[in-house]
C-alpha cells in the first residue's frame, strides 16, 4: 500500500459518504453526468486538440514537461515513443480532461438545482444505500478516465513519484473494471 492507495481509499469513503447522504436520484443524475461527459469527450477530443494547439499554443507549454533534457531519460523518452506522439497523447489527453470537465461542471451546476428541489424530501435507508452504490461507481469511472489521462505523462517521466504511485498500487492493480475502460478511453484520446 502507498500513497496513491492511501488516496484512494479517501475518494472512496468520500464518494460513499457523498452517495449515501444525497441519495440514489442525486448520485444517478451525478453517473449520468459522467457517462454523457465521457461519450461527449470522446467525440469533440479533436475538436479540443485544435483549441488548445492554434488559439492556447499548447505544445510549446507541453515542450518542456514532455522532454525535460535530463542526462539519459529525455533522449532515451524520444526514440523509444517518438516525441511528435508523445506530444499528440498529451495533447488528446488534456483535450478528453477538459471537455469532459466542462460537461461535469454543466451537470454539477444541474444537480446543484436538483438537490435544492429534493432537499425538502426525506431520503429512505434503501434510497440512501443505492445512492452509496452509484457515488462509489461514479468514482471508479472517474479514477480509470484520470488513470488513462495520466498515462502519458507517467511514460515521459519514468522513475518519477507518479509512476512508481501508479505501478506500485495494489488498489490500481486489482481494480478489474480498468481492464475494459482503460483501453477504450485510450484508443479514444
Amino acid at each position: 500500500m502507498n500513497w496513491l492507495d492511501i488516496l484512494l481509499i479517501v475518494l472512496f469513503l468520500k464518494s460513499a459518504f457523498d452517495g449515501f447522504s444525497k441519495g440514489f436520484l442525486l448520485s444517478a443524475f451525478k453517473i449520468a453526468g459522467t457517462l454523457v461527459a465521457l461519450y461527449v469527450s470522446i467525440f469533440y477530443r479533436d475538436v479540443a486538440v485544435g483549441f488548445l494547439k492554434e488559439s492556447l499554443n499548447m505544445e510549446e507549454a507541453l515542450s518542456p514537461m514532455l522532454n525535460p533534457g535530463l542526462p539519459g531519460t529525455a533522449h532515451a523518452v524520444e526514440t523509444s515513443i517518438g516525441a511528435g506522439t508523445l506530444m499528440e497523447m498529451a495533447l488528446s489527453a488534456l483535450g478528453f480532461l477538459a471537455i469532459f470537465l466542462a460537461v461535469q461542471v454543466l451537470f454539477a451546476l444541474v444537480g446543484f438545482f436538483l438537490s435544492g428541489v429534493f432537499m425538502f424530501s426525506q431520503l429512505s435507508f434503501t434510497n440512501r444505500i443505492m445512492g452509496m452504490g452509484f457515488g462509489l461507481l461514479s468514482t471508479s469511472v472517474w479514477i480509470a478516465l484520470i488513470s488513462s489521462v495520466l498515462s502519458p505523462f507517467v511514460m515521459a517521466w519514468p522513475g518519477s513519484v507518479l509512476e512508481r504511485g501508479v505501478s506500485g498500487s495494489y488498489i490500481l492493480q486489482h481494480m478489474k473494471f480498468l481492464d475494459f475502460i482503460l483501453p477504450v478511453v485510450v484508443k479514444f484520446i
